[in-house]
Parts: C-alpha cells; sequence; structure tokens
C-alpha cells in the first residue's frame, strides 16, 4: 500500500507540474476582445473571443464561452454571415444550461435575439418569430424587452400579420429609452397606415424622425428615411425621392453596404433621369456587399479553424507530456520498488 501511495503522488505531482505551465489569461483575451469591438476592429474582436472561447471552455467556465459565443455569433450576423451566425450561437445554447440563473437568462435572450435577426435576413420568417418568442421568455430588462418587441412586430409586419404586430409594439411603445421609443413610434404609426390607407401616420412619423435626429441616431434616421420614402412612394414623388437620396447620403456617410442599395431600389424606380447611374451603382455596391459577406464567412471559418488547429495541436502535446511524465514515474517506481528490493535481500 506504500508504495501504491507514493505511485499516486507522484503521478499527482507531474498532473500538478503540467497544470502549471498552462498560463489562466480567462479574463485577458475577453477584455481584449471588448477593446478590439469598442475600436470597431472586428476581425480582431472576433478572433479574441475565440480564444477567449478556447480559454474558458479549459477552465470549464460554460458561462464565460457561452458569452463569447455569442459575441463571435453577433459579428457573425453584422457581417452578413447569417448561417454561420446561428451555427455559433446554437453551440452558445448548448452552454446555457442553468435556466433559473438571471445572467444566463440575459444571456439566452441575446442570442435568441442575434438567431431571430439572422433568421429574418435569410427570410425564414416563420423560424425568425419563433427565435423572438424564445428570446422573449428569456429577457429579463424592460428595455431590452421593447428592443425585441419591435424586432418582432418588424418581422410580423413582413408577413402581413399587422394585428399581432400592433399587439408588440403596443407594449414597446412604453419604452422609457427614447431611441427604443421612436423605433415603435415610427413602426406603431406605419402599421395603423397600413391596415387603414385613410390614417395619417404623418405626425408620428415625423415625431420619430426628430427624436432621433436630436439623439444623432443614424441608423435610427435611415429607418425614418425608407418609411417617409415609401410613405410618399405613390403620393408624392419628389417628397418620396428627397426621403431616398436622404437615405442614400446617411449611408453613405456611415458605409453601410445594405442601406446603400436599399436607397438605390428606390431611386431606380423613382428618378428616371438617373436610371443607369443609380443602377450601375446598385450593382456595384450589391456586388460589393456579397463579396464582403463571402469573404466574412471564409474569414470567420478560417479563424476557427486555424485556433482549433492549435489548440488540438496543444492538447496532443499536452497529452504527449503527460504520457511522457506518467512513464517517467512509472520508471520512478520501479526504480524505488527495486531500490527496496535490494535492501530487503540485504537482509537475508
Amino acid at each position: 500500500m506504500k508504495n501504491f501511495s507514493l505511485f499516486l503522488l507522484i503521478i499527482l505531482f507531474f498532473f500538478y507540474s503540467c497544470k502549471k505551465n498552462v498560463i489562466s489569461t480567462n479574463n485577458f483575451f475577453y477584455e481584449k476582445a471588448k477593446n478590439f469591438r469598442k475600436a470597431n476592429i472586428i476581425d480582431s474582436a472576433f478572433n479574441y473571443y475565440n480564444l477567449a472561447k478556447n480559454d474558458y471552455l479549459k477552465s470549464n467556465d460554460s458561462l464565460g464561452a457561452a458569452k463569447s459565443f455569442v459575441n463571435m455569433a453577433i459579428i457573425q450576423a453584422a457581417r452578413g454571415d447569417f448561417y454561420g451566425s446561428i451555427e455559433t450561437s446554437l453551440e452558445a445554447n448548448n452552454l446555457l444550461k442553468n435556466e433559473k440563473d438571471s445572467t444566463i437568462r440575459s444571456t439566452l435572450a441575446a442570442n435568441y435575439n442575434n438567431m431571430a435577426i439572422s433568421s429574418s435576413y435569410l427570410k425564414n420568417y416563420d423560424q425568425s418569430v419563433e427565435f423572438y418568442k424564445k428570446t422573449l421568455e428569456y429577457a429579463n430588462d424592460s428595455e431590452n424587452k421593447s428592443v425585441y418587441y419591435n424586432n418582432i412586430s418588424d418581422v410580423l409586419i413582413l408577413q402581413g400579420k399587422l394585428q399581432s404586430a400592433k399587439v408588440y409594439l403596443k407594449m414597446a411603445i412604453l419604452a422609457k429609452d427614447s431611441n427604443n421609443y421612436s423605433m415603435a413610434l415610427n413602426n406603431l404609426a406605419k402599421v395603423k397606415f397600413l391596415e387603414n390607407k385613410n390614417y395619417n401616420p404623418l405626425p408620428e412619423f415625423h415625431k420619430a424622425l426628430t427624436i432621433r435626429e436630436r439623439k444623432n441616431d443614424i441608423n435610427g434616421k435611415n429607418s425614418s428615411y425608407a418609411t417617409l420614402s415609401d410613405y410618399y412612394a405613390e403620393k408624392d414623388k419628389e417628397k418620396s425621392l428627397y426621403f431616398a437620396n436622404q437615405l442614400l447620403s446617411t449611408a453613405t456617410e456611415i458605409n453601410s453596404l445594405s442601406d446603400q442599395t436599399e436607397a438605390l431600389q428606390r431611386l431606380i424606380v423613382l428618378d428616371s433621369k438617373n436610371y443607369l447611374i443609380n443602377f450601375k451603382k446598385f450593382n456595384e455596391i450589391h456586388n460589393s456587399l456579397q463579396i464582403e459577406r463571402n469573404n466574412a464567412k471564409n474569414q470567420f471559418a478560417l479563424i476557427r479553424f486555424d485556433v482549433e488547429k492549435i489548440k488540438k495541436e496543444n492538447e496532443k502535446k499536452e497529452n504527449e507530456l503527460l504520457k511522457r511524465n506518467i512513464g517517467l514515474s512509472g520508471l520512478s517506481l520501479l526504480f524505488i520498488g527495486a531500490f527496496f528490493g535490494i535492501k530487503k535481500g540485504k537482509k537475508f
């Protein structure tokens, strides 16, 4: 028994030695990723979230790994890699098991919201609505809920389910945050007009736009410009053209290719004089957008592949080191056993 205990001590020592050689950087990679994301250096942010995820998994921190996955998925969606984004979000879901924990619930809400947005872009509207319902099931913050109510209403409007959209928007409009309120106000007025063409949504449309201009909410302004351009399309082509140009101007300012294509689609119809110019621009930007999305998809897949490859190589090295150390410990045990055997032999 003493020899067996000694063997265990040797094994435990080598295990401890291997652990000491691993540098724990649980927070370093994640904080680095957040800093890159704030600086809008998205590729580096994705890379460091991926490194953080691996580090969290290594230390059995499933929540940290899940949050890293969610951030990676959101970045993928923002860059147009919608299928990859959903796949990454599903990996995050596998790690979020304790649904009673408030942090896990809010992480699940953000994750389902991302999957809903990605599904909507892929025109899988039924799936998007189901993901939004899961989002609302886990959401535990009133302002976040307001955003989610708005988001689900957008998809329901696209499906023509105006009554359902209105139900969610009536809850969304209770938001205290001015950006969230203006989004709900704009959407609710749009639904009322779509239900009843005699309804005048302009006071609400312009109120929402005024709030967005005061807050310098560029994305919000773009939404208002698109809404107003569509509203005036059959009523006043000059005004419709004006708001389409406003949309193109702000979209160009923030270099949003998707918003630029939306603006140009309207201008192609509205501005017959510049039809060929706008059509050419649309094709160029649309092609650039597709190339950007394809590049993002390949780049994110490559980053994950490279990191996984390095991780496997490191694990292989660690396993080889462990086997070597166990072999050495076994050899040490044989020497110790032989030494005690020799000493015993001398007594006789």
